[in-house]
């Protein structure tokens, strides 16, 4: 078991049964002290990503628009869609996440190409961290059914193989070769496995989110905050951003995703009403990062998913 991977003892909500309540324990801390970015430039210096290997439309094939959306998880329980270009959210409804009497903890979620969520939940054990179980969620009404997937996870994210256009893979961050190591972990949906890929390199907390030309990034929660492309086959960290001026974000509430060429990062400071997400766009084209994008959207953010139907570059 991870030991302090992403929990806290704010006083959050947990998914029980059918409903959401509040609960003295949650979500996401790093598993050591966090390792500085190697860039501390003002602002969002640092690393160049590119475009990808991939054109506008090309990772699109077979796609259903709902698959070209961001979805996001809420603190308060709640599934919602997010369109980037539009500044648009729409709640798609309550989490209905089961399995037994154990009451959950949102953690994290990725999303497939055919537009269905894969939902990271923590047992709210009560003292010390419980076991993490994967669930599969409409993105149309935001039903779920428990997958067989369990083990020590965090931060998920889908990334085409190769830039392939309709092949890809789920990562997760998860338990590496020993207890005290994190891991960057592949997996298998088909025999609901976790196989890990390589242990990380430093210390640090992070999301993931992936894209149609092959690419994997993680959102480092690290001093100061960071974005870096990830090595799928090594873990490795290149590119890193530092994002020296967006928020410190109050675990567990820091998500990010791409989208068009551009990336979107959630964050809050505070469970509070006064203190609901806000929205900060990096764009890689000009290494520009707007602040001001989206701000206090009236929930929070503790996970969000975009397939890889999503764009790469802007939309015309």
């Amino acid at each position: 078991m991870l030991p302090a991977f992403r929990t806290s003892v704010l006083s959050l909500p947990v998914v029980t049964l059918a409903f959401v309540a509040c609960s003295s324990t949650a979500s996401r801390s790093s598993f050591d002290a966090p390792a500085p970015a190697a860039d501390g430039g003002a602002g969002s210096s640092g690393g160049t990503f590119g475009t990808g290997t991939t054109d506008a439309a090309s990772n699109q094939s077979g796609c259903a628009e709902a698959a070209k959306l961001v979805y996001v998880l809420s603190l308060e329980g709640d599934l919602h869609s997010f369109a980037p270009a539009a500044k648009k959210f729409t709640k798609i409804g309550a989490l209905n996440c089961r399995l037994g009497a154990k009451r959950f903890i949102p953690i994290s979620m990725a999303v497939d190409r055919k537009a269905v969520a894969w939902v990271n939940m923590r047992e709210d054990a009560g003292v010390g961290i419980g076991e993490d179980t994967i669930f599969k969620v409409d993105t149309a009404t935001a039903s779920c059914v428990p997958t067989s997937i369990r083990g020590s996870m965090g931060g998920m994210g889908f990334s085409t193989n190769d830039a392939a256009t309709d092949q890809e893979s789920l990562y997760v961050i998860g338990e590496g070769s020993t207890p005290l190591r994190a891991a960057l972990v592949k997996v298998d949906l088909v025999k609901q496995q976790l196989l890990p890929v390589a242990d990380l390199k430093e210390s640090v907390d992070l999301e993931l989110t992936g894209t149609g030309d092959g690419r994997l990034f993680g959102f480092l929660i690290s001093s100061p905050l960071a974005l870096a492309q990830v090595d799928k086959a090594t873990s490795a960290f290149s590119d890193r951003v530092s994002l020296t001026k967006l928020e410190t974000p109050q675990a567990p509430m820091f998500a990010f995703s791409f989208w068009g060429g551009d990336f979107y990062f959630y964050t809050a400071t505070g469970t509070g009403a006064s203190t609901t997400t806000n929205v900060t766009r990096y764009r890689p084209s000009d290494r520009s990062l707007d602040t001001s994008y989206m701000r206090g959207i009236g929930f929070h953010i503790v996970g969000a998913g975009v397939s890889t139907c999503a764009p790469t570059v802007a939309p015309k």
